[in-house]
């Protein structure tokens, strides 16, 4: 894990609203997670240009209160790194300070299991970082790596 500032940035793509027990529940059916969900409506209807560097967006946004109420997410890319039809919305990723954890393995049971160590980082007695719940993203730079940005005090 390390701290890092970032500059706002502008992400566009799909977007659905939901919470951490719709998914968990959602999870264990045959159908599969919402998330999961829109990443596959994502990757049949958009093209990410992959060869000249871009990356793949999860961003997590307009909390309702903490990691136990609804929020929307967004999974997209860069303006200029895609290509579709159809309508997509823009979030701009909050600029500030965020903590990143990184993970390497099989998508999507690496993303997930990066959330659980993210949620026992931040559930410590003792830990120095306080969450904002503005914007948090993961951001997908290869088809085994995953960062996920915390956005912190």
């Amino acid at each position: 894990m390390k701290t890092i500032t970032l500059a706002k940035q502008t992400i566009v793509g799909l977007k659905i609203r939901t919470s951490n027990q719709v998914e968990m529940k959602a999870s264990a059916s045959p159908e599969g997670s919402n998330i999961g969900k829109l990443h596959q409506d994502f990757n049949q209807n958009v093209v990410i240009n992959y060869q000249n560097g871009a990356n793949l967006y999860g961003v997590y946004h307009h909390y309702e209160s903490d990691q136990n109420g609804d929020y929307d997410i967004l999974v997209g890319s860069t303006p200029n790194a895609l290509t579709t039809d159809l309508p997509l919305e823009a979030i701009t990723l909050a600029a500030g300070k965020y903590l990143v954890f990184s993970k390497e393995g099989e998508m999507p049971h690496v993303v997930m299991t990066l959330w659980d160590e993210v949620w026992s980082f931040f559930n410590q007695a003792d830990v120095e970082h306080k969450r904002t719940f503005s914007t948090d993203f993961e951001r997908y730079t290869s088809a085994t790596h995953v960062d996920i940005y915390i956005a912190v005090e």
